[in-house]
């Protein structure tokens, strides 16, 4: 299998909800590893619902120091899903 990944992915387990517009729900997770072009995300048992090409928005929420700088609980990305097998989910972000 080719890896088509552009960015450096870094390692990071952190608390993320997953929003599915095609489910009309949210999924809670983590994230696995992160770069700025993507995510790949742990959500569990809900994994085989989430599917390629289906795009979702990810919130990932801030500390309280971190909110008080950045000025909002939360950062919400965009992305569409890239991979999907029964231990995570890729993501691609979508430019905004």
């Amino acid at each position: 299998m080719s890896e088509k990944r552009y960015s450096k992915r870094e390692d990071l387990s952190w608390p993320v909800s997953v929003w599915s517009p095609k489910h009309q729900r949210f999924f809670n997770g983590k994230s696995v590893n992160i770069s700025t072009g993507g995510v790949c995300l742990s959500v569990g048992s809900m994994t085989y619902l989430i599917k390629v090409g289906e795009d979702i928005e990810i919130n990932f929420p801030r500390t309280a120091r971190l909110a008080e700088i950045k000025g909002g609980y939360s950062r919400i990305k965009t992305g569409t899903v890239v991979r999907s097998n029964e231990e995570c989910i890729a993501i691609k972000f979508i430019e905004s």
